[in-house]
């Protein structure tokens, strides 16, 4: 319960699965809708027919696509964690160095 409260378990990753089979049967019964009006139309049918089919490929292939997108974002924390894990100071962040710049103290050699 202490890692669902302070989002150490993510629960997206699981439902991602969920979310790519309900796109994959919405994406086919579109599809399969298209094709039944399609025979049924007496004018165009041939082109609703063939956006039906369409339909039902693009749309499991794009939603499997968007779904592996979502999931690389998670891929990149998990190991992120385990570097920030490994590093050997607890998990807490390296402190950056100063940045240093080019430009001049003198405030009479300012040059914009």
């Amino acid at each position: 319960m202490n890692n669902f409260l302070n989002f150490d378990k993510m629960m997206t990753p699981a439902l991602i699965k969920i979310i790519f089979v309900l796109s994959c049967v919405a994406s086919i019964i579109c599809g399969f809708s298209l094709i039944v009006q399609g025979t049924n139309a007496y004018f165009g049918g041939s082109i609703l027919v063939l956006l039906g089919l369409l339909v039902m490929v693009a749309g499991v292939i794009l939603s499997r696509v968007y779904c592996e997108l979502i999931m690389v974002f998670f891929k990149i924390n998990e190991n992120i964690q385990k570097v920030a894990n490994q590093s050997g100071n607890g998990g807490t962040p390296i402190q950056a160095p100063p940045v240093r710049t080019t430009r001049s103290e003198n405030p009479e050699n300012t040059n914009l």
